[in-house]
């Protein structure tokens, strides 16, 4: 948690001493895995699941609830239930630990049905709520994040504080109404670390794609429009119209591959454009 948002809310309430704070998240993957282990190492909080499969809808990767590596975590997966009425369904188990818990401080996702418990509970409980988005005013078509989203004009500037990777996103918080001394930036960080033996896996990669020393443009991440793939592909156009010693990997599966791989092709980079497809984790285990 960014320490501007602890002084933030000291400077409003009682200063808490060793605060428990109750975590409510969708789901555990393995980019999300280091960040709650090592929070558990400096915080007493409880983290609570509420739609562990939801990596699988995403990313196609199947999530065990039991997880190598995060037994000293405090966490817990709740049940959904009427999956009918909610995307992700309502998570019964939620409320009671949100009106009987003895946290001190919530901390919740904005756009999903849970932050509308989160933020009711926390404010008939006078307990501070913390949120965490990586929205920027993107409308897709998730119509869980569309149902929202009314909710979510009315609880950002009753926020306690909001957490954001970057200033475009604070941007947009604040233009629905958040005060930006209580928009803190926590940019994205990876965990990956550069072993010895993957420079023999470079090589591997680099022999597999033909592309010698060419210099490598790298995208690894989801294949939907709001990832912005398109731009990079047609950005890396324009470069390859001035050199033609680079080269552009893309790693991800996805709703947008076959467009994208269409549009790689009517700008005439096919050849130097490559979609290697989902690939694992492998390097920050």
């Amino acid at each position: 948690m960014p320490m501007g948002a602890q002084k933030y809310i000291g400077s409003q309430r009682p200063k808490l001493k060793n605060p428990k704070i109750l975590f409510v998240h969708n789901a555990l993957v393995w980019y999300t895995k280091p960040f709650f282990v090592k929070l558990s190492k400096i915080c007493d909080v409880q983290v609570i699941f509420t739609h562990m499969q939801l990596g699988k809808r995403i990313y196609g990767v199947e999530i065990p609830e039991e997880n190598e590596g995060f037994d000293e975590v405090n966490y817990k997966v709740l049940k959904r239930y009427f999956n009918n009425i909610a995307p992700s369904g309502i998570q019964l188990g939620l409320i009671k630990d949100l009106f009987q818990g003895h946290h001190s401080i919530v901390v919740a996702s904005l756009g999903s049905m849970e932050m509308l418990f989160c933020f009711l509970a926390a404010k008939l409980r006078r307990k501070p709520i913390i949120f965490l988005s990586g929205s920027w005013g993107w409308r897709g078509k998730s119509s869980e994040r569309n149902l929202a989203s009314p909710f979510t004009k009315f609880i950002v500037p009753r926020s306690d504080a909001i957490v954001v990777p970057g200033t475009k996103h604070k941007e947009y918080f604040v233009s629905l109404g958040a005060s930006p001394d209580k928009v803190f930036i926590m940019p994205y960080a990876s965990n990956i670390i550069i072993k010895e033996e993957d420079y023999a896996k470079e090589e591997k990669l680099r022999g597999g794609l033909d592309i010698g020393t060419k210099k490598v443009i790298l995208y690894v991440g989801r294949l939907v429009k709001q990832k912005g793939v398109g731009y990079l592909v047609e950005a890396f156009s324009k470069l390859r119209k001035e050199r033609d010693d680079i080269a552009l990997i893309i790693g991800g599966e996805g709703e947008s591959r076959s467009e994208l791989e269409l549009l790689s092709k009517n700008l005439n980079v096919e050849d130097s454009t490559y979609f290697i497809g989902f690939v694992d984790n492998f390097i920050a285990s």
